[in-house]
């Protein structure tokens, strides 16, 4: 498992891909995406992930469960 701690989610999600713990391929048609999103409202920079699961260094089969949490826009910050 990559460390995807700090970067952008798609590009976690592409970093994913490029180590081989995600292979869309593999899938099939009804198959499950195995990577979840989990957003929060942080502090931290719109759209990074903040934490991981399973933790960088892991060994993972491939298309197994993985849980990424990502910051949404900071608290306090309304939208009209």
């Amino acid at each position: 498992m990559p460390n995807v701690l700090g970067e952008e989610y798609v590009l976690a999600l592409n970093n994913l891909q490029t180590a081989g713990v995600v292979n869309p391929s593999s899938i099939g048609y009804f198959g499950t995406y195995p990577v979840t999103i989990d957003w929060i409202k942080s502090t931290k920079t719109p759209g990074s992930v903040t934490a991981q699961s399973p933790a960088s260094g892991t060994t993972v089969a491939v298309n197994s469960a993985v849980i990424l949490t990502v910051s949404q826009f900071p608290v306090g910050i309304v939208f009209p």
